[in-house]
């Protein structure tokens, strides 16, 4: 309860009332104490620099997008794509490949080999995943019956990397 001009206030904080704390809570000086000393401060961050260097490290930048896309029609065919950027790594999300059903393929993307079917509706969704393919990691798609088939690759390109 505070006093201000001979009302009492009972909402009103100590130090808008101008009156000290209450007695029953004394400030320690092992706190006062702490706060303006150089170490505590030092200690305070070095703390956030390690806190910020975590986030730095889980932060994903998304301003280089990568939509690698390539057709191809035949017995026999190879689908092969380009990477988006000359001088950044990508990192690969998602794969979509298309072609008739029930069709036998093989995906090569960098020193991985998959070999898949195609489901009845003609649409392969590959994801999600985290893979870094370098400038000159293959992209390419080998179908072993004819048809028309479609390779996309979805991810961004990772400026942290930089070649």
């Amino acid at each position: 309860m505070a006093r201000t001009g001979g009302m009492v206030h009972n909402k009103l904080p100590y130090d808008l009332a101008g009156m000290r704390p209450p007695a029953d809570k004394p400030v320690r000086a092992e706190e006062a104490e702490q706060e303006i000393s150089p170490q505590f401060v030092l200690n305070s961050l070095m703390s956030l620099r390690k806190s910020l260097g975590t986030l730095a490290r889980l932060i994903e930048n998304r301003g280089y997008p990568v939509d690698e896309y390539n057709t191809g029609t035949g017995t026999g065919t190879v689908v092969s794509l380009l990477p988006t950027y000359e001088y950044m790594p990508e990192r690969i999300e998602s794969v979509i490949i298309t072609g008739p059903p029930s069709s036998q393929v093989s995906l090569q993307l960098g020193d991985r080999t998959w070999s898949l079917v195609i489901p009845a509706a003609g649409v392969l969704p590959v994801g999600p995943m985290g893979l870094i393919l370098s400038r000159s990691d293959v992209r390419q798609l080998t179908a072993q019956t004819s048809g028309i088939y479609t390779l996309e690759l979805m991810g961004f390109g990772q400026r942290r990397f930089e070649i």
